[in-house]
């Protein structure tokens, strides 16, 4: 067994291009309670950026299903998490 002068604190690694995807899955995982600054990402977000986040992570909805209720295509919910994927990134590697 390790000494605990051995042992070494974790941190979590940063992102990279094309982990905001993973970074939204994972803060999202215990939806509808989620860390303060996630909700704030999210209110800033347009609406229906921020519902197809929510209703693909949040809730788990199928991108067909969630097109069917917000009105438009399964290809615009796709571009949509793609957007917004990309908008974590971005935030994440500015902060850096």
């Amino acid at each position: 067994m390790p000494e605990h002068d051995e042992l070494e604190l974790y941190e979590e690694p940063g992102l990279s291009e094309g982990d905001g995807r993973d970074w939204l899955r994972h803060q999202l995982a215990g939806w509808p309670y989620v860390p303060e600054a996630l909700r704030r990402f999210l209110d800033a977000l347009h609406w229906r950026h921020r519902a197809v986040v929510v209703l693909t992570f949040g809730e788990q909805m199928p991108q067909e299903q969630i097109a069917y209720r917000l009105g438009v295509t399964p290809r615009t919910v796709r571009r949509d998490l793609s957007d917004v994927c990309a908008i974590v990134e971005a935030k994440v590697n500015m902060a850096e």
